[in-house]
């Protein structure tokens, strides 16, 4: 299975004695930026996009990420970020977010956010493909199993 996983956990930074300057996105078109705040014990997201790709970075709070090619029943790939966390999420990638704890993240999405264009570039999961907590949990216990 094509990893999906792009945590990006090594930025490159630069310092002097004024301080310093991480960088967290270079040479990228970013069509909007929003910032999400979430309450625990909630879901988001369980959709796929066709055409648009986002990064996310975690400002506050936790985020377990399990993500799929889209029209496949690939074993999710289940992935925890943290505070200050960069997590990239390619188009064509059904994703669903779980919130154990409050949490607040910024994402940056390659295409335009508004209300129009959102909804053309948002493809909510159908009861049949929105089973990727399920499915990663299903794999995982009858491989602990043989192991």
């Amino acid at each position: 299975m094509e990893n999906l996983d792009m945590n990006i956990k090594e930025n490159n930074t630069y310092k002097d004695d004024r301080g310093e300057i991480q960088m967290i996105l270079e040479s990228c078109d970013v069509g909007s930026i929003s910032r999400i705040i979430t309450e625990p014990g909630k879901t988001r997201a369980r959709h796929t996009h066709p055409n648009d790709t986002h990064f996310i970075i975690v400002n506050y709070g936790q985020i377990i990420i399990y993500e799929r090619p889209t029209g496949t029943n690939d074993v999710p790939i289940k992935t925890v970020l943290n505070k200050g966390d960069i997590h990239f999420t390619k188009n064509k990638t059904d994703h669903l977010m779980v919130f154990l704890v409050k949490t607040e993240f910024d994402c940056y999405s390659l295409l335009p956010r508004n209300s129009d264009n959102y909804e053309k570039e948002t493809i909510r999961l159908s009861k049949e493909q929105d089973n990727l907590i399920e499915s990663y949990n299903k794999y995982w216990e009858t491989n602990e199993k043989a192991v």
